[in-house]
């Protein structure tokens, strides 16, 4: 049997999750979500872990880079609204409804430990590295080692289909 979600559901989905209207959303996201950088063997596209770890990268776990040694990482906080500091006013693109968050900006000032990201994740909360929060993610370009002044951003695109 099919099933479908037709935009003006895409678009109440995006409104109440993503931009703070009443859902059954936990109350925690009512402040700010986190965006995160992961360390993840294999990346999204080669596993299948959902599980985040405070101090591994192996197959099944995920592990937040920073956690024993930040080197000024800390989640970036996207505002749980629609408009600047949070999410752009959804659109239809290809017969989809989308939105995206303000551009997340990593810079550090050492080697972060753990090191070695290969993914970003979009968390319920802006709180402390390692809190097993994750919504969804998705493979960084590379796997990324970062040392002293370096810079990573990351822009998320939701896209209800």
């Amino acid at each position: 049997m099919a099933s479908t979600m037709w935009q003006t559901g895409e678009l109440s989905l995006i409104d109440t999750w993503l931009f703070g209207g009443t859902s059954r959303v936990p109350t925690a996201t009512s402040g700010n979500f986190g965006v995160g950088l992961g360390a993840l063997a294999g990346g999204i596209a080669g596993n299948p872990s959902k599980a985040l770890d405070n101090s591994t990268n192996d197959t099944a776990h995920i592990g937040e880079i920073g956690v024993t040694t930040p080197a000024n990482y800390s989640r970036f906080g996207v505002l749980r609204t629609q408009g600047a500091g949070g999410w752009g006013a959804a659109s239809v693109v290809s017969n989809d409804y989308q939105t995206t968050a303000t551009q997340a900006t990593f810079t550090f000032t050492g080697s972060p430990n753990l090191n070695g990201a290969t993914i970003w994740f979009l968390a319920k909360t802006n709180g402390s590295p390692g809190t097993n929060d994750c919504f969804f993610g998705a493979d960084l370009a590379a796997t990324r080692n970062f040392t002293n002044g370096d810079t990573e951003k990351v822009t998320i695109t939701y896209r209800q289909q």
